[in-house]
């Protein structure tokens, strides 16, 4: 049955997302008839202001580099208390990304990679001796676990409390006070956790990102305490379930394809090139609200002042304006993807997460002599596209006698 006019230029973010869930298309088919249908797309919102999702690669662009008409300030803190900085506009912005940028040095990545390698190769161990099994849970616990050793926190017992937070916090797009209430009651633990650790560090300063955002300063004053929490807070948000969804994208790419691995274990000097082709492929987040500033045309659709602007990153990864044949895995692929975002708000722990992707493949390809993914992912609920299943079997290296 042919769709209304207006049927065509609406966007149900969750109902569509659900058919990709469910197997019954692929995400690269699904972006591609947004993108045809209707690349500017408008959900009404219930708070009077309509949700716009942007899908064409060169309307994201535009959108994510224009951030005085397209605000990374919500009108209402989405979990309670703003996150800092992402959203932040300039030039408040830039103070606390200096802070950030030089907290995530390439010299002190080099410093964490060891540890994190120590965790991946244990979380490991007992996976690929059982010759596989699913491999979702692992890629949660590691990025949780670095993040504990940055903090210096040896106690873990907030993990499991936070896993079933992030299944049961509603998607960010909802501006009713109903959702921003839920969302601020379920980030009140991850508030808390990161509260003590940041009052010990002030007591007692050391040398972990911890210590150096507690005690850190933005434009010659000290962070107060609410905008420690709030970066810390967000450090353990987009980098947690990004990073495992990431990690994941890596999983499924070598998964499909024995001359992948083959290719990678012959020269592993080419395994970051090809994380970037998965990440381009399974962007973990699909998208982060904007807010237009005044009334505006997108793609031909007028804007209202006030409205949500969506750029779709995975959508832009797929656009074939920008990615000739976008659903191909292409190793050898050089323009950047929009996974991390682009412009003043790329995401700062970028190189963090790519570390722990990266290692996860080296030492996942060390162990085994075959990765296979054994059924379809099962996708968690949009924004998001990280799984809570990826079953693979891992045949081990056989050692000799």
């Amino acid at each position: 049955m042919a769709q209304s006019t207006e049927n065509k230029m609406e966007f149900d973010s969750v109902d569509r997302w659900d058919d990709v869930r469910q197997g019954k298309i692929t995400m690269t088919e699904f972006y591609a008839e947004q993108r045809e249908r209707c690349p500017v797309s408008r959900t009404p919102g219930a708070d009077g202001h309509d949700i716009w999702h942007v899908f064409r690669a060169e309307d994201v662009a535009a959108v994510l580099k224009d951030t005085e008409l397209f605000s990374s300030v919500a009108p209402v803190a989405r979990y309670g208390a703003r996150m800092i900085p992402i959203e932040t506009d300039p030039p408040e912005h830039g103070e606390y990304r200096k802070l950030l940028n030089k907290l995530m040095s390439p010299r002190r990545l080099l410093e964490y990679e060891r540890a994190v390698r120590e965790i991946i190769a244990d979380a490991l161990d007992d996976l690929v001796a059982q010759g596989g099994g699913n491999i979702s849970p692992l890629t949660y616990k590691v990025p949780f676990q670095t993040f504990c050793m940055l903090l210096g926190e040896e106690d873990t017992s907030f993990y499991e409390a936070d896993q079933q937070r992030a299944n049961d916090a509603p998607t960010i797009s909802k501006m009713d006070p109903e959702s921003v209430a839920r969302r601020n009651e379920l980030n009140n633990p991850l508030r808390e956790f990161c509260l003590r650790r940041l009052r010990a560090c002030r007591e007692q300063p050391n040398d972990t990102l911890a210590s150096d955002i507690a005690n850190g300063t933005v434009n010659g004053e000290k962070l107060s305490e609410e905008e420690a929490v709030s970066i810390l807070n967000l450090l353990y948000m987009a980098g947690h379930r990004s990073t495992a969804g990431g990690m994941q994208a890596a999983v499924l790419a070598l998964g499909k394809s024995p001359e992948l691995q083959a290719q990678l274990r012959a020269n592993p000097k080419l395994i970051p090139t090809a994380i970037e082709e998965a990440l381009r492929l399974e962007a973990p987040v699909q998208t982060l609200p904007r807010h237009a500033t005044r009334d505006t045309v997108i793609g031909g659709r007028q804007i209202k002042a006030g409205d949500q602007v969506c750029p779709v990153y995975a959508s832009a990864n797929l656009d074939p304006e920008a990615f000739p044949e976008p659903g191909k895995y292409d190793i050898d692929r050089r323009p950047a993807h929009f996974t991390f975002g682009r412009g003043i708000h790329q995401c700062a722990g970028a190189q963090l997460a790519r570390m722990q992707i990266r290692v996860l493949v080296e030492e996942l390809l060390a162990r085994t002599s075959a990765i296979q993914v054994l059924a379809p992912p099962q996708r968690r609920h949009y924004p998001h596209n990280n799984s809570t299943t990826l079953e693979v079997a891992l045949q081990p290296v056989e050692v000799d006698a």
